[in-house]
């Protein structure tokens, strides 16, 4: 991935592990007023998993780090050697918004690791921009697919995601604790496939 032409004051390059650590931090975070619930039903033969929106009464903020690179370095660790992520940096000219992404050989596909905008500078097409030059990318590299997860909390997030053509591929209700059912905090992952029919429609 080369650096790209400005398109609407934005533009997006990658960068090598230090020039991505020497960016400011951009703290990765939300608020929203409504949120997906998930029900499970086990019909003996049949298992049905419904999710819904939800309205709350009250916004609901969370904030995953400070936007330290090395945190969320660590934090995927464990799935990723930090030497097989690659970082993808917007500007406006200054450092916008960041996205960190892995290639998975074992089922062809490209892992969205983690994407943030600046707060002040979200809802102005900056993500998109940095999926579209990730799912360039992939394409080049023949994957079959870009895949990403999210929390149903996350409204945002999943509203992101499926505007840009991802589909959820599914749940791990017990990812995170052995509450995340109870607590609603419900791991969700999605899926682009990199396709002629997926790619013409944007």
């Amino acid at each position: 991935m080369t650096s790209s032409a400005t398109a609407n004051g934005i533009s997006c390059r990658p960068l090598m592990l230090d020039e991505a650590r020497s960016l400011p931090p951009i703290q990765s975070g939300y608020v929203t007023s409504r949120v997906m619930r998930l029900q499970i039903a086990d019909g003996g033969e049949g298992h049905t998993w419904e999710l819904r929106p939800v309205d709350l009464s009250k916004s609901h903020e969370k904030t995953y780090d400070d936007g330290r690179l090395d945190d969320l370095l660590e934090l995927y660790r464990e799935n990723v050697p930090v030497e097989c992520m690659h970082f993808l940096a917007a500007y406006d000219p200054r450092p916008i918004g960041l996205l960190v992404w892995a290639r998975m050989t074992w089922n062809n596909t490209v892992w969205l690791i983690d994407i943030r905008v600046r707060s002040n500078k979200q809802r102005r097409g900056v993500g998109r921009r940095l999926l579209g030059e990730l799912r360039e990318k992939a394409v080049q590299l023949g994957v079959r697919g870009i895949s990403v997860e999210t929390q149903i909390n996350n409204y945002p997030a999943l509203c992101f995601y499926r505007n840009n053509g991802f589909r959820i591929a599914g749940f791990n209700d017990s990812l995170y604790t052995n509450n995340d059912l109870v607590d609603q905090d419900v791991a969700c992952f999605l899926f682009q496939a990199l396709n002629s029919r997926v790619l013409n429609a944007h």
